[in-house]
């Protein structure tokens, strides 16, 4: 148990220094420290409400001869910060959803490189940003069916009697009429 607890520290220290890019001096790492956020689970079972209630601590002071006076200034976690850890949520999201099992591991964390996050960033997470919607001359991922391409493909399909085929009743001809209209009327959604 011990060593699954170390892997999941090693996960979280992995993404947010090596991923996220965060220093001992960012806001999003003060933020991490000040809820005692130190594991990926913890990370994890954060919810849009707490995202939005996240604050770190400035602190700024002047040290004297004499003396050192510090001080601590409470401040909301910037959005930029905030968007930040949505997207590690949507990603770990759209992993599970890939996974007959729905599990993303620690090793899944371990190997998450900054390039394949920034890359997720720029596509999945911004189309997701804008409810999956996009212009028609920007490209999308692969494997990203926007919504303009879904209501696209339906405007299409016409569910006309027309369309269909009449049987002439020869019965050599059976199989391939059989054949056409079950391919038709499975593009149309039905069975």
């Amino acid at each position: 148990m011990a060593d699954t607890r170390q892997k999941q520290k090693q996960a979280f220290t992995h993404l947010f220094k090596e991923v996220l890019i965060c220093t001992a001096k960012s806001p999003l790492w003060l933020a991490m420290e000040k809820e005692n956020i130190d594991s990926i689970i913890d990370v994890l079972s954060l919810t849009e409400t707490d995202l939005a209630e996240l604050t770190y601590e400035e602190v700024s002071g002047s040290s004297g001869i004499v003396s050192t006076t510090e001080t601590r200034v409470e401040k909301k976690l910037p959005l930029k910060d905030r968007k930040l850890l949505l997207h590690v949520l949507w990603w770990r999201d759209m992993l599970a959803s890939t996974r007959s099992d729905g599990n993303v591991t620690t090793e899944d964390w371990l190997n998450l490189k900054a390039e394949e996050f920034d890359q997720f960033r720029l596509t999945v997470a911004a189309n997701r940003a804008r409810g999956g919607t996009k212009s028609e001359s920007s490209s999308s991922a692969p494997g990203v069916v926007t919504t303009s391409r879904v209501d696209k493909f339906l405007s299409n399909i016409k569910l006309e009697v027309t369309q269909y085929p009449k049987f002439d009743g020869s019965i050599d001809k059976w199989l391939p009429f059989k054949r056409r209209v079950t391919a038709l009327a499975r593009t149309h959604g039905m069975s």
